[in-house]
């Protein structure tokens, strides 16, 4: 009884083994613009691993994997420079990441730092300044509170026991 467990296991861990194999042949099809030889030596090794579970060839029990139909050679140009792009970007410029509403995440700390004043002012209070000074209204969606405490972590903000925030000093 206890074989035709370890069979029956063997045999659902080899089935999962053969359909990443052939999710690796689909994808492979899918970014044939991609490098081809990465994904070759995936396939080998995937084959290879299975051929070490079988104890032998895949041929001689009757198991046919697909295999890859070799292309005729590429020019040594890079895929983008096939279609016009060129990957000559600066490396100096940085990307930034915004949200979907189009304002970044330090837009939000910023306008929050240039609103608070010396004396301190509550979060109410804060954001009402802000919606007074243009911010956009979704800079106050979900818990814009822990926002605010992110302040307070970096050291930017002081949170006092009242309740206010105030600018950090630095010595």
């Amino acid at each position: 009884m206890k074989e035709k467990l370890v069979q029956l296991r063997l045999v659902r861990y080899f089935n999962k083994e053969v359909v990443s194999y052939l999710k690796l042949c689909a994808d492979f099809e899918r970014r044939i613009a991609k490098d081809r030889a990465v994904f070759q030596e995936q396939l080998d090794l995937k084959r290879k691993e299975l051929e070490k579970m079988v104890g032998g060839s895949l041929a001689e029990l009757g198991i046919e994997l697909p295999v890859l139909v070799e292309l005729p050679a590429t020019p040594a140009v890079a895929p983008a420079d096939i279609l016009g792009k060129t990957n000559a970007a600066p490396k100096s410029q940085k990307t930034v990441k915004k949200s979907r509403h189009g304002s970044t995440r330090g837009d939000f700390l910023n306008l929050v730092l240039s609103a608070v004043p010396p004396e301190g002012i509550k979060p109410a209070e804060l954001k009402e300044t802000l919606l007074s000074q243009g911010a956009p209204r979704h800079f106050f969606k979900g818990n814009w509170y822990s926002r605010l405490h992110q302040l307070v972590r970096q050291g930017r903000l002081r949170l006092l026991k009242n309740g206010t925030y105030k600018p950090a000093t630095k010595l």
